[in-house]
């Protein structure tokens, strides 16, 4: 008995003598493997007791090949060199830390079905994707169907899925009634929103944008005190002001309408109705480029304030399911997207972002009686003879004719002056005059016509002076010498009935003088920063995403969401043939003025709706 103790004592103590001795050989032999199978891995070196592989950086070269290669995060290397901060240079030797074994966890296994991506497997167990990747390496590349991968153990499937990342695009993910994302620190006291730090952004401009002090920040995030790292993720500590903004906007979003219908309208019956909607958002994200340009960023803000709008939306009780795929720039990367089954099934596509890419979506559209939404294209010819296309940005020359029909009704009681230069090769809005004329005529407006350099400010304040009418000058030219010359005749103007009216391309002539007179125009986009729904709608964008959202006009965030807010407002209320209720009004937008009108008999819709304004030193007044 006594030497059946000892044999199982010493057994006991061989295996774990052998295990510790297969981890160690495990462990080099990995080591190992990296060093050969990486010609450019000098050797190991060990710094503040720190193991690092020395790396030499080769052609074509970036943060992403790098940290795949190794295993390791964009963090990870710029921590351990600095002055990769500005970027990597070929031949450049780098520290690349060695990742030790981790502690092992407990975990649940997970079966792989179809449709499901990283991103879907995520919310539903309530983990991050970075989670699923350290467990699982290999899903960074490919996600198989029927493959199994590891989940923590901890993981859940009851709790809500949190607010998808601004700079992951979701394979697909349902929208519910969810709040803004706020983070708890079960060890600090404070409550704190991420921030994820964009390039030109200094502690300066973050401290502005949040209403906190720097050294707040740098207290929550004391590595920025060696400088921001593009696209880090910051701790944002949240104070009174932003608490009671993010309380202000909760309560605008819940109180906005959706595609309100007018109280002498038609009720839609019962089952025209849709309360689950699925819709696919088509654009180049390109979030895997190592360089990217100013238009992926768009294209993603594009997709945030879709998903903002969603989110409005689903407070009323309507289910959204969202796609979206990432399309790049050629037909080879859409022809693989379209073989999606689950494309098939939406209700409605928003994309692409390149004309070259429309014909084939257009067809898939119509295959699958579908409806598609071009969100930014002016060149669209399929939409002559495909019934489920959407335009949304119209050409200037498809616009004349209602342009012309509004302002008729404007100018009724005003006296008009077409003033033409000389020379007919200047007079790049003759067309658009013509159609001014028809409408005028039509509707029995005053008007003269006459030549530019015919008129001086003496002689327009005499004819301003003989009749009770505001008088309106129109040159319909967008030439930088004729505008100039009309902007050197009205400094010395003395009345006060005469307004001009401008094109918007004058805009981009720069002629500040030009704009001492009052001015009628038009645009497709306007955007009133004073309004409290787009107070919130920015709030809530920063919040959500952490980033402010450029504030140009047009905004591709808004342009997002009053597109989404404006079709699926139409489909849960009418269903999918809501063609018939395309004319009526929609006061839930916040950029657009949306006015789709069919081209012909078996084409698609293209949008008419513009703004027509007046502007003078007292600010903007819509008139339309």
């Amino acid at each position: 008995m006594y030497l059946c103790l000892i044999v199982t004592i010493l057994y006991e103590k061989i295996i774990v003598v052998m295990r510790k001795l297969i981890v160690f050989l495990f462990a080099s032999f990995i080591t190992f493997f990296v060093v050969a199978s990486n010609p450019n891995v000098s050797k190991q070196v060990t710094v503040n007791g720190i193991q690092y592989y020395q790396y030499t950086v080769q052609k074509s070269e970036g943060f992403y090949a790098i940290s795949t290669k190794f295993g390791v995060t964009q963090d990870d290397i710029i921590l351990a060199n600095p002055s990769t901060k500005e970027g990597l240079r070929v031949g450049q030797e780098i520290l690349i830390p060695i990742k030790t074994e981790a502690k092992k966890e407990n975990y649940l296994l997970h079966t792989v079905e179809k449709g499901e991506t990283v991103f879907s497997i995520s919310q539903k167990y309530k983990i991050s994707k970075e989670e699923i990747y350290s467990l699982n390496p290999e899903t960074k590349e490919v996600l198989k169907i029927g493959s199994t991968i590891k989940i923590k153990s901890n993981a859940t499937t009851e709790n809500k899925p949190t607010n998808p990342s601004p700079t992951s695009i979701p394979q697909k993910t349902s929208v519910t009634d969810k709040p803004i994302q706020q983070i708890s620190d079960n060890n600090k006291e404070n409550t704190y929103i991420e921030h994820k730090v964009r390039r030109r952004e200094t502690l300066y401009s973050i401290s502005e944008l949040y209403d906190v002090e720097i050294d707040a920040i740098i207290k929550e995030n004391p590595s920025v005190v060696n400088g921001l790292i593009v696209r880090s993720i910051l701790r944002i500590p949240m104070g009174k002001k932003v608490q009671q903004v993010e309380a202000i906007t909760e309560k605008a979003f819940e109180e906005k309408p959706i595609a309100p219908i007018p109280q002498t309208s038609v009720v839609a019956n019962k089952q025209d109705k849709k309360t689950h909607i699925k819709i696919a958002v088509l654009m180049p994200f390109e979030l895997e480029a190592t360089v990217r340009d100013a238009g992926m960023d768009r294209f993603v803000e594009f997709y945030q304030g879709i998903l903002i709008a969603t989110d409005s939306l689903a407070k009323h009780g309507i289910t959204i399911e969202v796609e979206a795929h990432d399309i790049g720039k050629t037909q080879n990367q859409l022809t693989k997207t379209l073989g999606i089954p689950s494309l098939k099934e939406v209700d409605i596509i928003f994309g692409p972002a390149y004309s070259s890419q429309i014909p084939a979506l257009a067809n898939f559209a119509k295959l699958h009686k579908i409806k598609l939404v071009v969100p930014f294209s002016p060149t669209v010819p399929e939409i002559e003879s495909n019934e489920y296309l959407y335009q949304v940005i119209t050409p200037q020359s498809d616009l004349h004719t209602s342009i012309a029909k509004e302002f008729s009704k404007v100018f009724s009681n005003k006296l008009v002056y077409f003033l033409q230069p000389r020379k007919d090769n200047l007079q790049d809005k003759k067309e658009f005059v013509n159609q001014l004329k028809v409408a005028f005529n039509q509707n029995k407006v005053s008007y003269r016509t006459g030549f530019l350099g015919d008129f001086s400010a003496s002689r327009l304040d005499s004819i301003a002076n003989s009749t009770n009418k505001e008088l309106v000058l129109i040159v319909p030219s967008t030439n930088l010498v004729v505008v100039t010359q009309l902007s050197n005749m009205i400094q010395s103007v003395q009345s006060s009935s005469i307004r001009i009216f401008s094109f918007s391309e004058w805009h981009q002539l720069q002629i500040q003088d030009l704009y001492q007179l009052p001015h009628y125009t038009y645009t497709n986009y306007y955007i009133d920063f004073k309004d409290s729904n787009i107070h919130a709608f920015f709030t809530k964008l920063r919040n959500t995403y952490g980033i402010a959202g450029t504030q140009s006009v047009p905004n591709y965030a808004l342009l997002g969401y009053d597109l989404a807010n404006y079709f699926i407002g139409l489909l849960s209320n009418y269903g999918s043939n809501f063609e018939s209720k395309l004319q009526e009004k929609n006061n839930g937008l916040l950029q657009m003025n949306l006015q789709f009108e069919k081209v012909s008999v078996n084409g698609g819709y293209q949008n008419k709706g513009i703004f027509l304004q007046s502007y003078d030193q007292q600010g903007i007044t819509t008139l339309k």
